[in-house]
Order: C-alpha cells, then structure tokens, then sequence
C-alpha cells in the first residue's frame, strides 16, 4: 500500500504546477485564479500523501520503541546472570543481547527523528494549502461582491 502512494506522489510532485508567477510562496495575490487553484490542488494532494507517510512513521516509531524495550528489558535481565563462573557462551550470549539492545535503540532514534520530519512536513503543507484556500475565497467573495 505504501509503495503505491510513494508512486502516487512522485506523479502528483511530477505535476507540480510551472506557471510563470513564480513559486506558491511568492505573492499569491499577483497570480491568476487559474494558478491559485493549481497550486491549491497541488498543496492538498501532497498533504494527503504526507499525512499518510506521517502515519506510516508513527507506526514504525511504535514498533521501535516496542522493540527496544524488549530488547532492554532482556539485555538488564541477562546482565544479572553474570558472575565469575558464568560460561563463556553464556557471556557471548549475553554480550550478543546488549548489541540487540544497542542497535534497537540507535534504530529507535531513526524512526524517532523521522517521524518528528514527517510531522513537521505535513504541518508545512497545511499551511501552504490554507495560504491558497484563503486566497481562492478571498477571490469568490469578491466576485460575489461585484
């Protein structure tokens, strides 16, 4: 399902709108109304795509968070086994949990941070795409006016 909507955005990112006028974050009161509507639609298909990413992060931040407590809860435990007649595959055992341990929390952190990016994406795009729908009733209300 993922995959499907990483295609279905590079196709919505291919499309973005190339108008003169300049990029949306210029003044979108010099575009036409043709442009603002562009650009809006632009705006929501890409915060659709976004907020599904950004669900997809939160998942894989959970799963990650789930697995280095477990992997912590294992490594703590295993630790306490340890004495001066331990045997040494016991020790490269235990040794071996603490690694999984590491390398759980270290992947924790990735998904952390992306997670963190994606949020911070979606937001960016609520904004762009509030800065247009604003923009286009602004336009309809004038007209009504006229």
């Amino acid at each position: 399902m993922v995959a499907g909507f990483a295609r279905a955005r590079q196709i919505c990112e291919h499309e973005q709108p190339d108008e003169p006028g300049g990029t949306p974050l210029d003044d979108v009161t010099q575009m036409t109304s043709s442009q603002v509507g562009r650009w809006y639609q632009y705006f929501k298909g890409m915060l659709a795509y976004a907020i599904v990413e950004a669900g997809e992060a939160d998942l894989l931040y959970a799963t990650a968070k789930s697995n280095h407590e477990l992997a912590k809860k294992i490594s703590m435990a295993r630790q306490s086994d340890i004495s001066d007649k331990t045997p040494a595959w016991k020790v490269e055992a235990i040794i071996a949990d603490d690694q999984k341990y590491m390398k759980a929390r270290v992947e924790l952190q990735k998904k952390q941070a992306y997670k963190e990016a994606m949020h911070v994406q979606v937001k960016s795009l609520e904004h762009k795409a509030e800065l247009f729908s604003r923009e286009i009733t602004r336009r309809e209300q004038e007209a009504e006016q006229s």
